[in-house]
């Protein structure tokens, strides 16, 4: 059994990303967020834990505010956590305990395939919903409630059409995250290298006026796509346009693709709506640990 003593605390600049993306693509490797070229982007300054000669891995996102270190969940990476091949609890605790003293308040999501509990920790489950791809689309489309099915129906009859690369910066302008320069900067940087792998798409869908109701981009990594950065006009909240746009992808990449990853959510609403495809629940553990002195832990609370 190994314990925290095993495991060592890497600084951004001595990570080997070779053996890092090896341990990532052995393990886990449609964790898209998990690789060094994607933290590197996202998570600027991300130290890592890391067990032997990279036999499991997992970063930490930190930053630093009035001195004080700590770990926070990124833009764009709703999980990371621990990449092994042994997901055991005693693993988990192991790394826990190597989070070094120096970050000392954790807001952070782990992964789907982390165990849900693990002694000496208190997780909370996150809920994240998944499509399988791996049918032909008219089985897909079974699964669809009668919700989802009149939206499609709405948005046909009264014109919609999908098109596909919408230029990023239109999508950051729709979606429902305001993004700062920052982000709009990093998410721009990362789509650009995606799009070199041929693993980055946009979607959208515009009105008979040619007006964009409604856009998204996927991100691809080994058959699991991930469905970023969502958003609509406020005029078409009740047109179907978002219903179509996810109808026209699974239509495009059933049996072509594994997985739809949906990103969430803990929002019913939301939740509601990706269930309306038939997607399936994936849940992931979350964990907060606040160490803050005292009168900083007060105002944070």
């Amino acid at each position: 059994m190994y314990t925290e003593k095993d495991i060592a605390f890497i600084q951004h600049r001595d990570i080997d990303r070779q053996a890092w993306d090896a341990c990532v693509g052995l393990h886990s490797p449609d964790h898209i967020y998990a690789y060094s070229w994607y933290l590197d982007v996202m998570v600027p300054g991300w130290t890592a834990l890391v067990l032997g000669n990279y036999k499991a891995v997992m970063p930490l996102p930190c930053r630093k505010k009035y001195g004080l270190q700590y770990l926070y969940q990124p833009f764009l990476t709703p999980q990371l956590g621990l990449i092994t091949s042994d997901n055991s609890p005693a693993l988990l605790r192991a790394f826990l305990d190597a989070i070094p003293v120096q970050y000392r308040y954790w807001d952070i999501c782990l992964h789907h395939r982390n165990p849900p509990e693990t002694e000496g920790y208190s997780l909370r489950s996150r809920i994240n919903l998944v499509l399988p791809l791996q049918q032909p689309y008219e089985a897909i489309r079974q699964s669809y409630n009668e919700n989802t099915l009149r939206n499609l129906r709405k948005a046909e009859t009264t014109g919609l059409l999908v098109k596909k690369d919408i230029a990023p910066a239109e999508i950051m302008a729709l979606s429902y995250q305001p993004l700062s320069p920052d982000q709009s900067s990093r998410l721009s940087r990362l789509y650009k290298m995606l799009e070199q792998r041929n693993a980055s798409f946009t979607y959208g869908v515009t009105g008979a006026d040619g007006q964009l109701l409604a856009s998204a981009i996927f991100f691809v990594q080994q058959g699991r796509a991930f469905y970023i950065l969502p958003g609509n006009s406020p005029d078409s909240r009740h047109t179907g346009a978002s219903h179509m746009l996810i109808d026209q992808f699974i239509r495009q990449y059933a049996m072509q693709l594994r997985i739809l990853d949906f990103e969430g959510s803990d929002i019913a609403t939301v939740a509601r709506f990706y269930r309306g495809f038939g997607a399936q629940q994936e849940n992931y553990p979350a964990l907060q640990l606040n160490r803050l002195p005292w009168f900083i832990r007060w105002l944070k609370n």
